[in-house]
């Protein structure tokens, strides 16, 4: 390469790697500690680089510094909106556990560093899969690539409507997590209520005992039963998120 080409290449290149470095960090499964650091920074490099090929090269900035901060954030905040829309499947995970009996049964995620219930440890383990199997990871490279031709390295503007994004995101977070849990929360609710029946027409039972454990065996089996849906579910949030992240940049 030029010389004279060498120091705006290398502008354009630190500016991108700042933006993808933030992407990363804000990534659900990438960012885990369970993800090699070494890997990570390899990955990061070669995504910016390939990009980096592909966008006209920059006059060296006088601001560079704040301008690598700033898309170091940039790519912070991407990260957070897809992380944020999958995180509907880890708080259905917990409203499951709660209702089933597991919400002190926690245990330390492996990839998350982070106390979950078991049933919430299987769903995170489902949506990972599905984010990968339907090419969400494919979908985030191409968003990522598309926001660099709507804000520029170095050049970094945000949509009038980004908060409103967000505020949207925050609501369809809750209702996103109720639509995963509210099978689950039916035929628990329904078994407590039978419970509850059962009480007042047999007091002499040990209804806490047996309402504890059924609840569980009734838990375990619906979750089996309902499995296709919560995946059907499940992916479908997967394919929002890519697509909020589309919203939020732009695209």
């Amino acid at each position: 390469m030029d010389a004279a080409l060498l120091s705006p290449w290398l502008t354009s290149f630190g500016l991108i790697l700042c933006r993808v470095t933030g992407l990363m960090l804000g990534l659900p499964v990438i960012s885990f500690e369970i993800a090699p650091l070494l890997g990570r920074a390899a990955l990061a490099a070669l995504i910016s680089i390939a990009l980096s090929l592909g966008m006209p090269t920059l006059e060296t900035l006088h601001i560079l510094p704040i301008a690598m901060l700033l898309e170091l954030i940039y790519g912070l905040c991407m990260g957070f909106v897809v992380r944020l829309s999958l995180s509907a499947a880890e708080m259905a995970g917990e409203i499951i556990a709660m209702q089933m009996g597991f919400a002190m049964a926690k245990m330390v995620n492996p990839m998350s560093k982070e106390p979950v219930s078991p049933i919430t440890s299987l769903i995170v383990f489902i949506t990972g899969i599905l984010f990968f199997v339907s090419n969400g990871h494919h979908e985030i490279l191409r968003v990522l690539a598309g926001s660099f031709y709507i804000s520029p390295p170095g050049g970094l503007t945000l949509e009038n409507n980004w908060y409103l994004v967000l505020l949207m995101l925050g609501g369809e977070l809750f209702w996103a997590s109720l639509r995963i849990a509210a099978p689950m929360m039916i035929i628990i609710f329904a078994t407590y209520l039978s419970f509850a029946l059962l009480t007042r027409m047999a007091q002499q039972l040990n209804v806490w005992a047996m309402g504890f454990l059924a609840t569980i065996g009734v838990g375990l089996g619906g979750f089996l039963i309902f499995m296709p849906a919560l995946v059907s579910e499940i992916g479908n949030m997967v394919s929002r998120s890519t697509e909020t992240l589309g919203r939020f940049v732009g695209l």
